[in-house]
């Protein structure tokens, strides 16, 4: 969307992003609905004055005195925690102020979390290997939004003896190297990990 337009009155005018907050107030006061625009369904006696206060002015965080707002950036460990500077502002209850900070970093973590993608790998879906030849399974990794780390572990029996896995010569790719002398039975899967634990993983067929 166009977010030059967020703040925008009623009559089309747009507000600059620094307005003061009880202007935003007023803002939004302009897009009030009348009753002939309600969708809602009203129970007799009822209509949407019912439910809407166009007299109350709410207390303004750009507006707390001093005093005030030293004490809830103190609280808040700051003054980026928006949610948490109103609450203790409005009820000097420190705990409920933390319990508000606390739920808001936990938030914006989980969105973090989910906005990340993990790691991808790319390589074949099967390992073929022939005894008293040299083998390489070779996969490529890539994670343009954060730094991984790459395992690989046996799924099944265990690595050969003498495997290699090792960086190949272009960026992102990871060769797994063995040479068998006889008939072994293993799986393997390697998986690549990024710093905020989220995960990818390849098991060909060998």
């Amino acid at each position: 969307g166009d977010d030059t337009n967020d703040l925008m009155y009623r009559n089309g005018t747009i507000a600059s992003d620094d307005i003061p907050d009880s202007e935003k107030h007023v803002l939004g006061q302009t897009w009030q609905i009348t009753q002939n625009e309600s969708l809602f369904y009203y129970e007799q006696g009822e209509n949407v004055s019912t439910f809407s206060v166009p007299d109350h002015v709410p207390q303004f965080l750009d507006e707390l005195d001093n005093e005030t707002l030293s004490e809830a950036i103190d609280v808040c460990g700051g003054d980026e925690n928006i949610e948490c500077l109103f609450d203790f502002s409005q009820t000097r209850n420190e705990a409920l102020a933390q319990s508000t900070a606390s739920t808001n970093n936990q938030n914006n973590e989980n969105e973090q979390i989910i906005a990340n993608f993990p790691p991808m790998i790319q390589g074949p879906e099967i390992f073929q290997i022939t005894v008293n030849e040299t083998a390489m399974y070779v996969v490529n990794i890539s994670d343009p939004d954060d730094t991984f780390y790459v395992m690989l572990m046996a799924d099944t029996g265990t690595l050969p003896e003498g495997y290699t896995f090792t960086m190949g010569e272009t960026d992102g790719e990871y060769v797994f190297t063995v040479t068998l002398t006889q008939v072994v039975m293993f799986t393997f899967t390697i998986s690549a990990n990024d710093s905020d634990g989220a995960s990818s993983s390849i098991q060909p067929q060998v």
